[in-house]
């Protein structure tokens, strides 16, 4: 059976009684009403004798409470609870608010949407009581809270879908999230990295290009430097997105015949510092504690592309044309110009494309055996 009372408190607020809309006539009973609705336990006399009469002596207050309360009783009924010191509206009604609360809290996956779904507009949009500023400072921090609440919601539906592999309807939910608090920037990467994963890479990077116009519109700030990261890894193409989702990569768009190859985990390096946010390490002389020239470069993510793609075509061209080994010692040679371990690291990739050539010529010269020789 639905509820007999539902109260509207997102967007334009409304009471609705069997089914038919109610009008409270008073600006201040309506207030009331809503305040009392937004509240899951009973609000105390005194507090809203400070909130709406703040200027009334304590008397005075009362009496003016008590024919609020009256007004209300008429309209809403055994809906309305008093006692001498508390007021409420009963926990039957279906209130919205109180909804996305519990729904939020208990993280059901079904009671979130469906809260969301009447989630239509700000929390009392357009209720003031100017001659109250304390009620409007209440509005106004309530309105901000349960938008947060929205966006919280909203986030954790679009987690589940990305995890079901529901790229497009996880890429909505960020998107309604992101049209309530735009510059929301763990949001801005998920959506980034969503619509990547969903093989929209041109869509990712215009996510980031419309991130950084508003930062800068708005703020005068760049991006963090954990979007710019990541908006490297989508222009390089690397997908150092996600542990569990960056598992296909291709090394490059002229090799489409070529079977899609695992990326191998990037191991740490433990005497090495990151290059995020460590401009002063490397602008440092060399010496104590400086960063080569070679870990310099091979922290270039586009640079580190090009040298993957040009590497690879080597491979398949000497492949072409000569037997394997030979492909294996063109690229050993051409490895041994940089010593740096991140840059063997980064270039790990280019080893799985030379067991796939080994396995096209049928060679039995040992991959590891190759590398050992490279390293040498």
């Amino acid at each position: 059976m639905n509820p007999v009372l539902t109260i509207q408190l997102f967007g334009t607020p409304q009471i609705v009684q069997n089914g038919m809309p109610i009008e409270v006539v008073r600006r201040k009973s309506r207030a009331l009403a809503f305040y009392l609705a937004a509240h899951t336990q009973p609000v105390s006399r005194a507090q809203l004798l400070g909130l709406f009469w703040p200027d009334h002596e304590r008397t005075a207050g009362q009496q003016s409470l008590r024919t609020t309360l009256h007004g209300l009783r008429r309209v809403l009924g055994p809906a309305i609870l008093a006692t001498d010191s508390d007021l409420a509206i009963t926990s039957a009604a279906d209130v919205d608010a109180r909804a996305l609360s519990a729904a939020i809290a208990t993280a059901d996956e079904a009671a979130i949407a469906s809260a969301l779904e009447r989630y239509r507009g700000d929390f009392l949009a357009n209720v003031e009581l100017p001659e109250h500023p304390e009620f409007d400072d209440w509005v106004s921090a309530e309105r901000e809270r349960y938008q947060r609440m929205a966006v919280r919601g909203l986030t954790m539906l679009a987690t589940q879908r990305s995890t079901q592999r529901d790229y497009i309807a996880a890429l909505e939910l960020l998107d309604r999230a992101l049209a309530l608090d735009p510059l929301q920037e763990n949001i801005q990467r998920e959506a980034m990295r969503i619509a990547h994963l969903s093989g929209d890479r041109a869509g990712a990077i215009r996510r980031y290009e419309q991130l950084s116009h508003q930062l800068d519109e708005q703020l005068g700030v760049p991006p963090m430097a954990d979007t710019r990261a990541l908006y490297d890894a989508i222009i390089t193409d690397s997908r150092a997105l996600n542990p569990e989702e960056a598992e296909i990569y291709r090394l490059n768009e002229r090799l489409p015949t070529l079977p899609i190859l695992p990326r191998s985990p990037i191991a740490p390096v433990q005497d090495e510092l990151p290059f995020v946010g460590r401009e002063a390490e490397l602008t440092r002389p060399s010496g104590s504690g400086s960063i080569s020239r070679a870990a310099r470069s091979s922290s270039n993510p586009s640079r580190t592309a090009a040298s993957e793609s040009a590497l690879a075509r080597a491979i398949i061209s000497k492949t072409n044309s000569r037997p394997a080994a030979t492909a294996i010692s063109s690229i050993s040679r051409a490895g041994r110009e940089s010593r740096s371990n991140r840059d063997w690291i980064r270039l790990s990739t280019v080893w799985g494309t030379i067991g796939l050539v080994l396995s096209i010529s049928g060679s039995s010269v040992p991959l590891a055996a190759s590398k050992r020789r490279s390293r040498a």
